[in-house]
């Protein structure tokens, strides 16, 4: 799990075999939305294959934000769009809160892919009504 907030993203949880993830620490929203460093992290991660084994793969990337990027996330989603593993996953992505839903059309435009599911929420409480 890459998590981006405060100044800089970062590797918050590794990639453990799904049968021995327990859990992992609560994720606050605050400060800034570093979304280019961590959409280039996830990129180096998908394409290295000693990180993602190709006989592990077909990564899934879910994307959740509550708000507009503040850096230069244009360039690092094209490379995850376009990567040569990367261009095959597949990808979801959340907006929660008000200032974020803009951000997920403009993200939806940049996407033009059948291959995205765009889900959108007025609070963290609704999230839920996707389950």
């Amino acid at each position: 799990m890459i998590t981006f907030g405060g100044s800089q993203a970062e590797l918050n949880l590794p990639l453990p075999p799904a049968h021995q993830l327990q859990s992992f620490t609560p994720l606050v929203a605050q400060g800034m939305t570093p979304l280019g460093g961590a959409l280039s992290l996830a990129s180096e991660m998908i394409e290295d294959k000693d990180c993602i084994p190709s006989r592990a793969y077909k990564p899934v990337i879910v994307l959740v934000s509550d708000g507009y990027p503040n850096d230069e996330w244009q360039g690092p989603f094209a490379r995850l769009v376009n990567g040569e593993r990367s261009s095959k996953a597949t990808r979801f992505a959340m907006a929660i809160g008000a200032d974020s839903d803009e951000f997920l059309s403009e993200l939806q435009t940049a996407l033009k892919s059948a291959n995205a599911i765009r889900l959108s929420a007025d609070s963290p409480l609704g999230v839920a009504s996707y389950s």
